[in-house]
C-alpha cells in the first residue's frame, strides 16, 4: 500500500530507515530484465546483472514519491558492488533518507540504500539523488 508522504514527513525521516522491501531474484524475471536491457550472456543464467539492483531500489522509491504533489526526477546514482546476486536470492532493500534540501523551485532528496541477501551478505550500497519539482 502506498502511503501519502509530504516533504515535511520525508524530512522527519532524515537519518532513519524510510523503506524496506524484499525482492526475489526469480529466474523468469531476470530473464525478462536481461532481454529488455540487453547483454544476453551465459553469466546471467546463474547471476543477476548488477543493473537489476538499481532498478529494484529505484522502483521502491518512485512508488512512494509518486504520491507527492511534486514530480520526481532521478538526479544521480552511485553504486558500490560487494557480492554478486544469484538467481533465487532474496534481496532486502533498505532505504534511508540521508538529507532533504529545498532550493528555490526544487527539493533534493539524498537516499542511502543498502541491499543484502537472505544470508545477510551486503550485496551493494547505493547513493541516489532524487529531485522533486512542482508539477505546474
Amino acid at each position: 500500500m502506498v502511503q501519502c508522504f509530504t516533504i515535511e514527513k520525508l524530512k522527519q525521516k532524515t537519518g532513519h530507515v524510510w523503506l524496506t522491501r524484499d525482492y526475489t531474484a526469480e529466474r523468469e524475471r531476470i530473464k525478462r530484465f536481461v532481454e529488455v536491457v540487453g547483454g544476453d550472456t551465459p553469466l546471467w543464467q546463474e547471476e543477476v546483472p548488477p543493473s537489476w539492483l538499481l532498478a529494484i531500489s529505484l522502483e521502491q522509491v518512485c512508488e512512494q514519491l509518486a504520491a507527492l504533489p511534486q514530480a520526481a526526477l532521478h538526479g544521480s546514482c552511485a553504486i558500490e558492488l560487494f557480492a554478486p546476486v544469484k538467481v533465487g536470492d532474496i534481496v532486502t532493500v533498505v532505504v534511508k533518507v540521508s538529507s532533504v534540501r529545498e532550493r528555490q523551485q526544487a527539493t533534493f532528496v539524498i537516499l542511502e540504500i543498502e541491499q543484502h541477501n537472505q544470508s545477510g551478505v551486503m550485496l551493494a550500497r547505493c547513493k541516489q539523488v532524487i529531485v522533486l519539482r512542482s508539477k505546474t
